[in-house]
């Protein structure tokens, strides 16, 4: 959602790919903002993430990420949400 905290698209990619080498689904959520959908349409264009933007409420996005295997994200309150709930957790930050 804030284009300072972003890491990059390649970092995010490259990323994806080997979690999915390693035999891991990557699935993604994010907010359902436009612009946001927009920057995300375009960053797994092409890929094999799947996808949850806008889907899950609170309660649902809690239980997912209590079930994750791994949860990686940027400085977010998902981030935050995901370590609370007992996920594995890394938090990536962009250059601020």
């Amino acid at each position: 959602m804030f284009r300072y905290t972003r890491w990059s698209d390649a970092g995010w990619r490259a990323l994806a790919l080997r979690l999915v080498k390693r035999g891991l689904t990557v699935v993604t959520t994010g907010g359902a903002d436009p612009q946001e959908r927009a920057y995300l349409d375009a960053l797994w264009a092409g890929s094999s993430v799947e996808r949850l933007d806008g889907r899950l409420d609170w309660r649902e996005l809690t239980a997912f990420l209590r079930g994750a295997a791994l949860s990686v994200g940027a400085d977010t309150s998902v981030t935050h949400l995901a370590a609370a709930a007992g996920s594995p957790t890394g938090a990536l930050f962009g250059p601020t």
